[in-house]
C-alpha cells in the first residue's frame, strides 16, 4: 500500500514516541518536549549514531501540509498525556482542540471486532457457525473458491474469507449514498465492484473492506439495524468513549470536528466524505477516545473484572492468524515488545494506534491531513 507522505510523517511521529517512552529517567515535560522537538526527515536517520538534523513537530506539520496532529501517549497503563497541534479547519484557522473528532477509518475495524466478539461473549452471535446462517436480507454470492465451505465471523474479522474489495473511497456530501445491499453487490450508485470470494476460505490473507461490510450486513440481519445505536452501546459507552460515534453524515451533536484537507491544505467541499459502509471505516472518535478503547483491551488482556470481555477471548481476539492479523487487530513485535495496532486513511484524514500486550504503554495519533493511495483502507 503506498502510503502519504501524511502517514509517513506519522511513523516519524510514532518512533520518537517509543523511543522517548523507553527512557524512563525523564519526566514528562521533558518527554513532551523531545517529541515535539526531535523530529527528522526519516526513520532511518533516527537510528543514526552522527548528529542529523530535527525538526520540531509544527515544522514536519508544514512540510507535509498536516492542519492537525491529535497525540494520546499512555504509560504505565493510564493516559498520561494528550496534546492536539494545528487547525481542524485550515481556512479558517479553526484550531483543533483535545476534544476534535476525526475520521479514523479503518481503525473502525478493532473497534468491531471487540464488539463481536462482546456480542459473541453474549450469545448473540457465533465466531464459528456458517455466516449464511445469519444472512436473512442478502444472499452470499459462492462461486467455487467458497461453495461448500464454512465462513465464519473469525474467518471475516481476520481477512482470511477470501473476499475482494479491499477498501472504500467514500462519497462526498450531497452525493447519492448506496444502501448496504447497493454496495454488497456493488450497484449504483455504489462505486466499486461487488463483493465476492476471490480466494478459497483460510489460505491466503487478503485485507477486505467487503468482509466487514458483510459483518455490517450480518449485524443488520440478526441484532439490529441501527449500526452506531449497537456500537454505542456494546462497545463506545462502556469504555467512556463518549466522543465517537459511527455516525454518517456525523451527527449533528458533535459540533467540535476536523474538516478532511486536501494536499494544498484546503478543506475539502461538504467538509468530509462520507462512509456509509460503517464496519470498514465509519468511525469518529479523539485521541482520548481511542486511548481508552486502548486501556480497555489492555485490562482484558490483564484479566480484570470490569473488562468489556474476558482475558480467554481478548487473547484469542488478538491470537494472529494470516499476515500477522487478529480479529480486527494487527500483531506487532517490536525490540521484544508485542503490540497490537492499526492504521486509518480515508479521504483528507489520516490516524493510527499502539497498545502494548504487557507494558501498559500505548500511543494514538490522528491526522485530518489527505492521502495518495492505490489502495485504500
Amino acid at each position: 500500500m503506498e502510503k502519504t507522505k501524511g502517514v509517513k510523517s506519522l511513523v516519524f511521529l510514532t518512533v520518537m514516541v517509543l523511543l522517548v517512552y523507553s527512557n524512563s529517567v525523564l519526566g514528562q515535560q521533558a518527554k513532551i518536549r523531545l517529541v515535539e522537538n526531535n523530529l527528522t526527515a526519516s526513520i532511518e536517520l533516527i537510528f543514526e549514531d552522527s548528529l542529523v538534523p530535527t525538526y520540531n513537530i509544527k515544522e514536519r506539520m508544514d512540510f507535509y501540509k498536516i492542519p492537525s496532529v491529535s497525540i494520546a501517549v499512555i504509560n504505565n497503563g493510564k493516559i498520561e498525556w494528550i496534546k492536539t497541534y494545528g487547525y481542524a479547519d485550515a481556512g479558517a484557522k479553526r484550531v483543533a482542540t483535545n476534544s476534535t473528532l476525526y475520521q479514523v477509518a479503518s481503525i473502525s475495524k478493532s473497534v468491531v471486532g471487540l464488539g463481536i466478539v462482546k456480542l459473541a461473549e453474549e450469545n448473540k452471535l457465533s465466531l464459528t457457525k456458517d455466516i449464511r446462517s445469519y444472512l436473512k436480507t442478502w444472499t452470499f454470492p459462492d462461486n467455487e473458491f467458497s461453495s461448500g465451505k464454512q465462513i465464519t465471523l473469525k474467518h471475516l474479522l481476520s481477512h482470511t474469507a477470501g473476499l475482494n474489495v479491499h477498501g472504500f473511497i467514500g462519497y462526498p456530501v450531497g452525493s447519492p449514498i448506496p444502501t448496504i445491499t447497493q454496495i454488497l453487490n456493488g450497484e449504483k450508485p455504489a462505486n466499486h465492484e461487488a463483493v465476492k470470494p476471490l480466494y478459497p476460505v483460510n489460505e491466503h490473507f487478503e485485507y477486505s473492506g467487503g468482509g466487514y461490510t458483510v459483518v455490517r450486513k450480518i449485524l443488520d440481519d440478526q441484532i439490529s439495524p441501527n449500526f452506531d445505536s449497537l456500537f454505542q452501546h456494546t462497545v463506545l459507552k462502556p469504555l467512556g468513549m463518549k466522543n465517537s460515534s459511527f455516525s454518517q453524515p456525523l451527527s449533528s451533536k458533535f459540533k467540535n470536528f476536523a474538516y478532511a484537507h486536501d494536499s494544498k491544505m484546503a478543506a475539502v467541499k461538504g467538509q468530509y466524505y462520507l462512509y456509509p459502509e460503517l464496519a470498514a471505516g465509519g468511525l469518529w472518535s479523539t485521541a482520548t477516545d481511542i486511548a481508552k478503547f486502548i486501556l480497555g483491551i489492555q485490562a482484558a488482556l490483564r484479566g480484570e473484572k470490569a473488562s468489556l470481555i474476558n482475558q480467554q477471548n481478548c487473547e484469542d481476539m488478538l491470537s494472529p492468524r494470516l499476515n500477522n492479523y487478529g480479529l480486527g487487530f494487527g500483531i506487532l513485535e517490536k525490540d521484544g515488545e508485542k503490540y497490537f495496532w492499526h492504521e486509518g486513511e480515508s479521504y483528507g484524514f489520516n490516524a493510527i494506534y499502539y497498545g502494548s500486550f504487557t507494558t501498559g504503554k500505548g500511543l494514538v495519533i490522528l491526522t485530518n491531513a489527505t492521502r495518495i493511495m492505490v489502495n485504500p483502507s
